[in-house]
């Protein structure tokens, strides 16, 4: 997995004949930069649209239909975009989340399925919408919405014994750990790189992680075992692109660390 993948799930060579929906969702505790990340994606593929004379818009909020209704107010600018992204931030308090009402739920979950026809609807019959959901949680997210191909991890706290299980089963133990630990240099001040930090059974693999791990950020010009900075564990994420798993460095410039693409 390259830099240049992951851009190209968000980003066509060519502008579409018809609405082509790309959906992704970012995944983080509070302050682990969700909001930041989605931001720096935007401001990329408007950079990437003004090379190609699209017109471009990126439109953020956290109710659906706030949205849509912004957009069915401004349909006359709209409709004559080529791009269109959209962040629904901290996705998990209004109608995206699980624990919403029925009746709200079934609306908001037909008109994002329907969202396309929206579109097409308002005279957007041709280009690009891509949403982003900002979720704290991913369990809260409606299953419907977050069974998207890309899944982005900025943090993960997980007190549940089967949600670990089934993040490490789903990451592989190098990513999860990954996670673990960029996650606890996040809210733990002068947090320091143990090698008791990795819990699995074999001392080998344990001792292989931790190496890979100190290894890692060594080439940052960071000593794991002296701390990890809380600002400097905020540029990475953990990125699932169906089944490839590779980690974003969205530091100043959205880049990937290379070292850990093959992991």
């Amino acid at each position: 997995m390259t830099l240049g993948d992951f851009y190209r799930y968000f980003d066509r060579r060519e502008k579409p004949n018809y609405v082509d929906l790309i959906v992704s969702n970012i995944y983080g505790y509070m302050k682990s930069g969700k909001t930041t990340l989605s931001r720096k994606i935007g401001a990329k593929i408007e950079e990437r649209c003004e090379e190609k004379k699209w017109g471009f818009i990126f439109i953020e909020g956290r109710r659906q239909q706030d949205v849509l209704n912004y957009i069915e107010e401004n349909k006359d600018e709209i409709r004559g975009l080529d791009y269109i992204m959209i962040t629904y931030d901290d996705a998990g308090r209004f109608f995206m989340s699980r624990e919403s009402a029925t009746k709200e739920r079934r609306e908001t979950l037909k008109d994002f399925m329907e969202i396309r026809h929206f579109f097409e609807g308002i005279g957007f019959r041709q280009g690009i919408v891509s949403i982003l959901f900002n979720i704290q949680f991913y369990r809260l997210l409606d299953k419907t919405m977050r069974n998207a191909p890309m899944g982005i991890w900025k943090s993960m706290v997980l007190m549940d014994v089967e949600d670990r299980r089934e993040m490490a089963l789903r990451l592989g133990w190098r990513y999860y750990y990954f996670l673990k630990i960029i996650t606890k240099a996040m809210f733990v001040d002068g947090y320091r790189l143990k090698i008791s930090d990795i819990k699995v059974r074999s001392s080998n693999k344990r001792e292989e992680i931790y190496n890979w791990l100190v290894n890692f950020f060594n080439k940052y010009n960071i000593d794991a075992a002296q701390e990890i900075p809380m600002e400097f564990a905020k540029r990475f994420a953990v990125i699932e692109l169906f089944d490839d798993k590779f980690v974003l460095d969205s530091g100043n410039e959205i880049v990937v660390a290379e070292e850990l693409c093959q992991g």
